[in-house]
């Protein structure tokens, strides 16, 4: 009864028109602050995928005709490439 009234003083107040109770959201809350660290590490790791990935396209666009450049830029993407994979 407690709840309802909550709402009903919601509605009264701020002038709402309709309400949505949702009774899992406690849970969800504990799953998000559980998981939270590893999201952190999620979106860290995505981060550095992007700058692989920008750092990747700079060897390729500054790719020069010299074949012991050449052999080099191909080491340094194969790396590259490897730690992507990981």
């Amino acid at each position: 009864m407690k709840k309802f009234c909550n709402v009903l003083r919601s509605k009264r107040t701020l002038g709402w028109r309709s309400a949505f109770i949702m009774p899992e959201l406690p849970e969800e809350m504990n799953t998000f602050h559980k998981q939270q660290s590893l999201q952190k590490q999620i979106s860290m790791l995505r981060k550095l995928r992007e700058e692989l990935n920008m750092h990747r396209d700079t060897i390729r666009n500054t790719a020069t005709n010299e074949e012991d450049d050449s052999k080099t830029q191909q080491e340094l993407l194969r790396n590259i490439q490897k730690d992507d994979e990981m």
